[in-house]
């Protein structure tokens, strides 16, 4: 089941990105969301596994299961569900009449060739990218409460604290691919 959850997230995923990029526009807070997704899903949760397994003594099937739970949900929750919700929102604009719809359609991170705002798109983005890792960190960490929980099981570190060190050196290094990968866009 979880991988045909994995499956369909990359699919739908990677057709609006065609999408998007065939229109000449879009959201691109999905965008760089669908760059993160394609090429830091293994470094995520290789490095965040390895984090883990360093910190919390448990078996290494269950730091796999734990971290690869967290990061489907919080990929499919934060990384996705939010910037198709600050999407939707943007379409919005879009009926907003002047430089306030601009405005209002760069800040929830739309764009398009010949935009008027479009390095607004792209620091809302950055903008966006940072208050997600920030969800990221606290979704993960309730994530792995849940399931501690339930195999009755307790570590001397807190979720919390795994959460904001394992998501801060995993996306410190996926913050450094996305800048080389968006370089033209700055």
């Amino acid at each position: 089941m979880r991988l045909i959850v994995f499956l369909w997230i990359v699919f739908v995923t990677l057709v609006f990105a065609d999408f998007a990029r065939a229109s000449g526009g879009g959201p691109l807070l999905l965008l760089f969301n669908l760059s993160v997704f394609i090429v830091g899903q293994i470094w995520i949760i290789s490095i965040e596994f390895l984090i883990y397994r360093r910190m919390i003594k448990t078996s290494k099937e269950d730091a796999f299961w734990d971290v690869v739970t967290a990061n489907i949900y919080s990929t499919i929750v934060v990384a996705f569900g939010i910037p198709v919700f600050i999407a939707a929102l943007g379409i919005a604009g879009n009926f907003i009449p002047g430089e306030l719809g601009a405005i209002w359609t760069a800040i929830s991170t739309w764009i398009y060739d010949k935009a008027k705002y479009g390095k607004l798109s792209v620091y809302a983005s950055l903008l966006w990218f940072f208050i997600l890792f920030v969800l990221t960190v606290y979704f993960e960490a309730w994530i792995f409460i849940k399931r501690w929980r339930k195999r009755e099981f307790s570590a001397e570190v807190k979720p919390i604290k795994l959460c904001w060190y394992s998501n801060a050196i995993s996306h410190f290094g996926l913050f450094i691919a996305i800048l080389i990968i968006w370089r033209e866009l700055m």
